[in-house]
């Protein structure tokens, strides 16, 4: 019977101690005329990864920030709009009619048609009462 010829790995430790052994061992000598050692270089390029990777990490960290602002904006725009829609609904005077809101970074359009400019004024005014809105611009035409 023939016996099998095992190969084992260095585990992680192992070689990062003996590639740092051997670092140490090449920096030890110090070459004439100011050159940098192997082991300066190794450093200088390991300062150069760590300074990329994290300047890699502040810019995807800044993306998603700006990500998640829009996506907070979209979603506050959503509720202003939900929220008029609601209000209107609610009141005698303008549940029955056909008012379109758009809104857009918390400015708020309204459009359709109003019987009297009193439901007008009434729709603009609801508009207005709602948390987050920034601007209303009316554009209800009135009469039938």
């Amino acid at each position: 019977m023939k016996a099998k010829h095992v190969t084992s790995i260095p585990s992680s430790w192992s070689l990062l101690t003996a590639t740092l052994g051997l670092a140490f061992a090449v920096t030890a000598c110090q070459p004439e005329g100011g050159e940098k050692t192997v082991g300066q270089k190794v450093d200088e390029g390991i300062a150069k990864t760590e300074q990329a990777t994290q300047k890699g990490l502040d810019k995807a960290g800044e993306k998603m920030e700006s990500a998640a602002s829009s996506v907070s904006l979209a979603m506050t725009d959503a509720a202003i709009t939900t929220s008029i829609n609601t209000a209107l609904a609610k009141d005698a005077q303008l549940s029955a009619l056909r008012i379109d809101v758009d809104t857009q970074d918390g400015k708020v359009n309204l459009s359709g048609k109003a019987p009297d400019e009193t439901s007008k004024t009434r729709a603009t005014t609801l508009a207005q009462g709602v948390e987050g809105v920034k601007s209303v611009e009316n554009r209800l035409v009135v009469g039938n």
